[in-house]
């Protein structure tokens, strides 16, 4: 009835509620089409920062072995596998202060902090009558030899 009524007043209300229903699945199919195009995006950024890292590892794998080949003709090759062991060690010690740095400084790492002082068990914890009376007998029991028959 209140359809009809704003029709007769020159407001379709229907052609209304299809061209939003139109423009909403316009704006959907919109955020679609970017969302996959960004995968699309950050999928081959990563593919190329892998193949980087891959070519990467090649050339500090040629690099070790020309360190190894100079240090064992000039040297000797006990002496060559002792640098690119060295260089390696220093490397990964390199990486792990580093690392650890980083992660101190990482405001988002959860750190356990101690609990108040209030929290806190004290060593002189007041015990249950019960817990009292027990102790009081295994002593009791421990400093008096037992009557056998």
């Amino acid at each position: 009835m209140l359809l009809n009524i704003l029709k007769l007043a020159g407001f379709d209300a229907e052609a209304k509620i299809a061209e939003v229903k139109a423009g909403l699945d316009l704006k959907a199919k919109q955020a679609t089409e970017h969302l996959s195009n960004t995968a699309r995006q950050y999928a081959l950024i990563a593919g190329c920062f892998a193949g980087a890292a891959i070519t990467a590892l090649f050339a500090v794998i040629v690099g070790l072995i020309a360190l190894y080949q100079w240090t064992a003709l000039n040297y000797g090759p006990f002496v060559g596998f002792g640098v690119v062991g060295g260089l390696l060690v220093l490397v990964t010690a390199g990486l792990v202060v580093t690392a650890m740095a980083v992660s101190r400084s990482d405001p988002n790492v959860a750190r356990r902090a101690s609990p108040p002082r209030r929290y806190r068990r004290s060593r002189h914890r007041s015990r249950s009558p019960f817990q009292r009376r027990s102790r009081a007998y295994t002593h009791l029991l421990r400093t008096k030899p037992l009557n056998r028959l």
